[in-house]
Order: structure tokens, then C-alpha cells, then sequence
């Protein structure tokens, strides 16, 4: 039982929500070219809990965005008001906002599903240098439509890059709602109730035959299983940078997480506009990772777009269902040793095609044009959606050695891995 469900809470203001209403009656073609929002600077220095240590004091001069609109989606973005202030030309933009997938085209639940958890789920891109800063980061965060983030970093003696600025602002809903339609080729109004505040996740029937059809599979047992449950927790760089956000002491292996007595795990809730807040911790029970009773192993076939992918179902003894099916988990690169950081693995996000959380901007390009067919899903015994913020799980790592799959699945906000599977490995 969730003791305290940490999304719902974070709700956007309702005169937000009504002059996003406004803006979608009102229609997309009276928007100005130029619109300027205020910016709200990070404090000077940091703010407790934060994973990202400022390099110096952090700068506080940059205090609005300054946006102008161009065609197909894309705008100039600048900081300001300080001179030398960063300059993002020709920004597409519609990379950051929820697109229907084709897995999921042509279907209203899978739509819901795919937008839902595009927008509630982080995107970040990395620009790399842009003017004196020597990486440069935008984000549209996982807290509600429109609030975005603007990090700048410089180069450090050793050769890494270290953070002089991290500020919030609302991208403008009017102008959401244009890039919207123009990265979909449908009204925004009728996606509205699913991207602009935090919307129902769950107790709907998902339609997982409309989604793909099995052309085989291998069902292994649970005695196949191997749940790593005296492992000490494995960490990659990020899980690092957030150890210090569980509140729960003494947690050292995956059979910590999932003992009755160490209900419910609390971790800083990511509340608005965007940090790490160890005041407002939010809770989950994790006992249900405790006993995976199957994996399938299945072959599958989009129904919207005939994409071939892979499918794993793993099915706990409670009834939850995790569904994971990625067109490259048959290329997976064969490991020797387990991975050392989040680029040596393959990652999932919660939905259908959800892009990854973080990439460059090269790598988003890709992501974009690759369209890579892939699907992540939390249902109940019998097919229902559940809201996997509240099952306390946000991602899915996959990597593989000569004879195993291994699965990673994270935790809230990627702070922690929850839970280690790994099952002989299958040839298609």
C-alpha cells in the first residue's frame, strides 16, 4: 500500500490550467513571434539535497527567456538579461514535447498511455558549448506541462564541466499547445487532460492485444529465476550522485528493499520547480519485487507499426505484471563485467517509446528519426494500467553477458536500483 502517493500532489496551479484552456479555445494562430517569461534562478549556493554540486557560487543574473517563434516547431531561445547570456538558434523544439509514437497511432488508449508518459517523464538534451559555457542543458521536466530547465556548466581543471547556473521558467502554454500540433498533426486540445496537470495513470483497462501480437514464447519458472536478493545494491553514476535522497538507514542489499519491516521506503520527493525535497519525503511499499513467479519470453509484432520486437513479461506473485519489449534486446552487446555507467546498458522508459531521459543532442536527433520501437508497462492479473511512480519504479536497464539477460529496474527519479533479475538468456 502506497502510504503517500508523491505525484498527484503536483498538480499545476488552476489559473495555469485555465489560461492553458484559454489558449487551446483561442487556437494557435494568433501567437506572436517573440514572447519573453521570467526565469527563476537556483540560489547562489545550491539547495540542500541537491545531487548537482554547484562549481562556485551559482550565478543569479539570468532571470527570463527570451523565445522566437519560426516555423515547423522550432525558435531562437535566449537567457537573459546579462550580456553574453547563452543563444540556442534554430531549437526544434518539437523534440520536447510528447509525440504519438507509431506503436501507438490510431488507438485512443495507447495514445493516452504514450503522451501521458512523455510528458511525465524527464527530457533533457545536452548542447554541448554554446558561447563561454562548456556544456549547455535544456530540459522539460517531469513535474507538468510547461516547466522546463535551463542548466549551464563550465569546464573544470581535471576536464569535466561543473554547474555556475540552473534556473526554472514556464515555457508558454500557448506556444506548447503550436508545437504540439505541429509534432503530431492533431489538436492539442484534445491531449490537454493528459499532459497539462498530472492525470490518472491507472485502473484502466490497457489494451496489450492492440498493442503487439505474440508470434512465440518461453515461459521460465521462478526457480530460473535469479532475483540477486543477498547482493549487495548495485549503483551506476546517477544512483551515486543519489544515494544520500533514501531516507530509509541501513539498506544494503536488494533483500532490504523488499523486507516487510523496511515499509515503506521514503525518498526526497522531486517537487516543484524541479529539485530534491528532503522535507516532503514520499513513501512505497516494494514488497511486491520480492517473489518474480514468471518470465515470459516472447516474440512479438506491432499491430499499428509491423515493427518485430522482443517482449519479456515478468509476473510477481501479487499480480503485478511488468511488461518490457525493446526491437534491440536481440542485439545487446555480450558483457564480461556488469556495466560501470547507464550508457553501457540498454534503458526503458515507462510508456510506449518514451524517450530517454537524458541524451545529447546528437543522440536525440537519432532517437527521433530512428522512431526505435520500444514499450514499458506496469498492469495488474488482469490487464489493468497502474501508475508506476506510485509502485515506486520509474526505469528499466537491460544488459546482457554470454549466457544471462539481466534486469535493472530503477527506482523513483532514478535514485536507486530496486531490483536485479536475471534469467538464461533466449535466442529468438
Amino acid at each position: 500500500m502506497i502510504v503517500r502517493s508523491n505525484r498527484p500532489s503536483r498538480l499545476a496551479p488552476a489559473c495555469s490550467l485555465a489560461f492553458g484552456l484559454v489558449a487551446l479555445a483561442a487556437g494557435c494562430g494568433s501567437l506572436p513571434d517573440q514572447s519573453r517569461v521570467a526565469m527563476t534562478p537556483e540560489e547562489a549556493g545550491g539547495y540542500r539535497g541537491s545531487p548537482a554540486k554547484p562549481f562556485g557560487t551559482l550565478r543569479q543574473d539570468l532571470t527570463a527567456v527570451e523565445l522566437d517563434r519560426q516555423d515547423d516547431g522550432r525558435y531562437t531561445l535566449r537567457a537573459a538579461p546579462a550580456d553574453g547570456a547563452p543563444e540556442f538558434r534554430d531549437l526544434d523544439l518539437r523534440w520536447f514535447v510528447p509525440r504519438v509514437p507509431a506503436l501507438a497511432k490510431g488507438n485512443d488508449t495507447l495514445t493516452r498511455v504514450a503522451l501521458m508518459q512523455r510528458e511525465f517523464n524527464r527530457n533533457e538534451t545536452k548542447f554541448g558549448a554554446v558561447g563561454e559555457w562548456a556544456e549547455t542543458k535544456i530540459a522539460n521536466n517531469c513535474l507538468r506541462a510547461g516547466l522546463w530547465e535551463l542548466v549551464l556548466e563550465k569546464k573544470k581543471d581535471d576536464g569535466s564541466t561543473g554547474m555556475v547556473y540552473h534556473g526554472w521558467f514556464d515555457f508558454p502554454l500557448d506556444h506548447y499547445a503550436a508545437v504540439f500540433q505541429e509534432a503530431n498533426g492533431m489538436s492539442f486540445d484534445v491531449a490537454s487532460a493528459m499532459v497539462v496537470s498530472y492525470p490518472s495513470f491507472g485502473g484502466f483497462k490497457f489494451p496489450l492485444e492492440q498493442l503487439r501480437t505474440v508470434t512465440s514464447e518461453q515461459v521460465i519458472a521462478a526457480g530460473a529465476i535469479d532475483a540477486h536478493l543477498a547482493d549487495a545494491l548495485d549503483r551506476l553514476p546517477e544512483q551515486t550522485r543519489k544515494a544520500h535522497l533514501v531516507m530509509n538507514p541501513g539498506i544494503a542489499t536488494y533483500a532490504d528493499y523488499v523486507a516487510p519491516a523496511n515499509q515503506p521506503i521514503r525518498v526526497a520527493e522531486f517537487s516543484e520547480p524541479g529539485f530534491y525535497n528532503l522535507d516532503r519525503p514520499c513513501s512505497f511499499d516494494l514488497t511486491w519485487l520480492a517473489k518474480p513467479e514468471t518470465i515470459a519470453w516472447r516474440s512479438v509484432k506491432g499491430v499499428q507499426a509491423p515493427t518485430e520486437l522482443q517482449e519479456l513479461e515478468i509476473t510477481y506473485a501479487g499480480g503485478k505484471r511488468l511488461v518490457i519489449a525493446d526491437e534491440a534486446i536481440a542485439s545487446l552487446p555480450i558483457r564480461t563485467a556488469a556495466p560501470t555507467k547507464e550508457s553501457e546498458t540498454s534503458r526503458l522508459t515507462f510508456g510506449i517509446g518514451t524517450p530517454d531521459i537524458y541524451a545529447t543532442l546528437a543522440e536525440r536527433k537519432a532517437e527521433v528519426e530512428s522512431g526505435r520501437a520500444n514499450y514499458l508497462l506496469l498492469l495488474d492479473r488482469d490487464g489493468n494500467h497502474l501508475d508506476n511512480h506510485s509502485a515506486g519504479c520509474d526505469r528499466v536497464y537491460l544488459w546482457r553477458t554470454a549466457s544471462e539477460l539481466h534486469v535493472y529496474l530503477i527506482g523513483y527519479e532514478r535514485m536507486t536500483i530496486v531490483s536485479h533479475l536475471s534469467i538464461a538468456w533466449q535466442t529468438k
